[in-house]
């Protein structure tokens, strides 16, 4: 395919990408990019060498394209079949005439033994951007590699793949044929992956990729710039974003003792950027072998001294790897609904140097884990790791959830993108709390306020998110049904104008006035609300929420009538506004001291945020 020069100089521009331009800013700017390129091309003996000579020629009006200069983009080329051969490096050939003429004369291996793609993505990412062959730190780094067959060992391939992720360099994977597997296609290719992995039929098809190739290659930014996408600091914490994290050590056989004690190294590590506390973010580890032992419970001591005294004395098991129970244990026990708060990100970090025992059985336990709401963060160490697994127990997208490095002692080059990363999550957290809460089986909902003691203002806010939660409920009549009480009354008689004719009686009977606030709102709620004549129904689950903002006027009568309540199968959550409120009362009123059932706002003017949450709380109880 022949592209005109307008056609390529538009879409160069439209990139940033080196092209003549008719505007001098346009040209300017065009020139200020910098890149170095890698290209590593299949020269094996599955490939016929005219199709090798097509892919030369491909590369060769694909770099057309390029600013090709000291100072812009600069290419380097490698072959590889069973072996790996080094072409020219990023320093050889800094114009554009003569990286042409050095392309047209690279040689066909045509090997016979294999495709070491493996080999040749190590070589690429270890070797060809260092200083002494012509990388520069100011330079995206770019890798296209180009394969008509399968690698001879996947597992090298995708690791090697994974390395090159972590190390900021953007990897474009080109297919061609069908004989190659998609599957190491996108484990190759950065993300997302539409945009960094290609599939043509055969050789000669390669420039209708052109496109798409320079659009991609040459947009990326500086390898500095890729480094430091996130944009909370390592040094500043999670910026007192709450989340209940668990580490998950492997403790099994394949480890050494120092080893071990290195990731409990690392855990200090990540844990150092965390704002921990109750209230904050808490921290748990699990350790897995053949069996799970669960050490560092969420509910233990959360201050940073005692947990780091808690974290060396980990202790070592040895023995098989049994990944699946500890993702397991994780979903059905460690955030289990009387530990986890539920209006905080549930996150784990596993580390692991080595395949599970049962492959089938991680899968299924970790797509049970992604459902259940858990952020799983894979870390792979070492060369025996298996990379799709990692892909299987992450969370979604790989990039972000993935990590692999060579060895233990690597494990801390990742301490500070990890934590990042971590804290991360809790935005994501809140943008994916449900909109919406169906339920399966009839369900009456009751809402509790006392509207006299909130004030008028904070009654209608209350009253907004109310309406907000059951408009989102599906509210059925013969599934759900919802209903309020919000009146609350003085149990004593107005003073009228000739009552008192003396000063002292008329204050005596001021101080006599009883408030019970929502004492006598629960007592109703209990009475009448959930009976047939008041639209209730017999085998329908009863949830009360109950709206809260300050100390209970009469705590005992109050908690009292909850009991009572509770008793008679109310379900109690309660939403706690402000910080005047008393969290043991809270624990008294709600159905049980878990966390799930007491949803925190810290002002009124934020009340309708938690919605999402208080959704999550009534439809968790299903």
């Amino acid at each position: 395919m022949m592209w005109s020069v307008l056609q390529v100089c538009a879409l160069a521009l439209t990139l940033k990408v080196g092209c003549h331009a008719e505007k001098i800013t346009d040209h300017l700017e065009c020139h200020e990019k910098v890149a170095d390129v890698v290209f590593v091309l299949d020269s094996s003996v599955s490939l016929w060498e005219k199709d090798f000579a097509a892919q030369l020629d491909f590369v060769q009006m694909l770099v057309d394209t390029f600013a090709v200069g000291p100072k812009n983009i600069r290419v380097g080329i490698m072959t590889f079949g069973t072996d790996v051969r080094l072409d020219f490096n990023l320093k050889e050939h800094q114009t554009k005439k003569g990286l042409k003429t050095a392309i047209g004369e690279i040689a066909y291996l045509g090997e016979r033994q294999g495709t070491n793609t493996g080999e040749a993505l190590q070589y690429a990412r270890s070797k060809m951007f260092e200083k002494e062959n012509g990388g520069r730190d100011s330079a995206g780094k770019v890798i296209i590699l180009i394969t008509d067959g399968y690698s001879h060992n996947l597992t090298k391939t995708l690791w090697e793949a994974s390395m090159a992720h972590s190390d900021g360099i953007e990897v474009f994977a080109i297919g061609v044929g069908l004989g190659k597997d998609d599957r190491e296609l996108r484990g190759i290719g950065s993300t997302p992956k539409d945009k960094h992995v290609f599939r043509v039929d055969n050789y000669n098809a390669l420039p209708n990729i052109q496109e798409a190739l320079e659009h991609m290659s040459c947009e990326r930014p500086s390898n500095n710039q890729s480094k430091t996408e996130p944009s909370v600091k390592p040094d500043t914490g999670c910026g007192g974003k709450p989340a209940d994290v668990y580490f998950i050590v492997d403790s099994s056989s394949s480890i050494w003792r120092p080893d071990f004690d290195k990731q409990l190294d690392f855990i200090k590590e990540v844990i150092g950027q965390f704002d921990l506390g109750q209230g904050s973010t808490r921290v748990g580890v699990i350790t897995f072998s053949d069996g799970i032992h669960p050490i560092i419970p969420l509910t233990g001591s959360q201050n940073r001294r005692d947990l780091e005294e808690q974290i060396d004395k980990v202790p070592y098991t040895g023995g098989g790897t049994n990944t699946g129970g500890a993702i397991r244990f994780l979903t059905d026990h460690a955030f289990a609904a009387d530990i986890a708060r539920p209006e905080v990100a549930h996150v784990a970090i596993l580390m692991t140097d080595g395949q599970s025992k049962n492959l089938s059985n991680t899968y299924m336990e970790s797509r049970r884990a992604h459902k259940a709401g858990i952020y799983l963060f894979a870390i792979g160490i070492g060369q025996f790791v298996d990379t799709l697994e990692l892909n299987d127990i992450a969370s979604n997208p790989d990039d972000d959830f993935v990590f692999q490095v060579d060895d233990y002692t690597a494990l801390t080059s990742i301490k500070d993108l990890l934590a990042i990363k971590a804290c991360q999550v809790h935005d994501n957290f809140m943008k994916d709390q449900p909109a919406s809460c169906s339920f399966d089986t009839a369900t009456d909902v009751m809402f509790v306020f006392d509207s006299g003691a909130t004030g008028r203002r904070h009654s209608h806010m209350i009253e907004d998110l109310i309406g907000d939660v059951v408009r989102e409920m599906e509210l059925k009549h013969h599934v759900t049904r919802a209903g309020i009480i919000r009146e609350s009354c003085s149990q004593t008689t107005d003073i009228g104008l000739s009552q008192y004719n003396n000063a002292h009686a008329f204050k005596r009977h001021l101080k006599n006035v009883e408030y019970k606030g929502l004492q006598p709102l629960i007592q109703k709620l209990r009475r009448y609300s959930f009976k047939p004549r008041y639209g209730g129904r017999k085998s329908s689950q009863k949830i009360a929420v109950i709206f809260v903002d300050d100390l209970l006027d009469n705590p005992g009568p109050t908690i009292l009538e909850a009991r009572r309540a509770k008793f008679t199968n109310i379900r109690v959550i309660v939403v706690a506004t402000g910080n005047h409120y008393d969290e043991k009362q809270l624990e008294q009123l709600v159905t049980s001291p878990s966390s799930r059932n007491v949803v925190h706002v810290d002002h009124y003017k934020n009340i309708a945020e938690a919605k999402g949450r208080l959704l999550y709380s009534m439809c968790a109880g299903r």
